[in-house]
């Protein structure tokens, strides 16, 4: 596919209705393509304002129990 500006940049009064709008399509598909690709960036690149990343969990410590009182010893 040749390159989507240079074919929206041709002199529109040298084209027919048809081309125009085959152009006008094609430009569309190729900003939808282009969005969704962007959206899949967004996605796999989180931005750095936003919220940062949770930290693990602190590892559980875990209570020591009183040892039992041994009477007589």
């Amino acid at each position: 596919m040749r390159d989507i500006v240079a074919r929206v940049r041709r002199d529109a009064g040298q084209l027919t209705i048809a081309e125009l709008i085959q152009e006008r399509e094609a430009a569309a598909c190729e900003i939808e393509r282009l969005r969704e690709r962007q959206d899949g960036l967004r996605v796999a690149v989180p931005s750095s304002r936003s919220a940062p990343a949770p930290s693990p969990p602190a590892p559980r410590i875990a209570a020591e129990r009183p040892q039992p009182l041994q009477l007589g010893l």
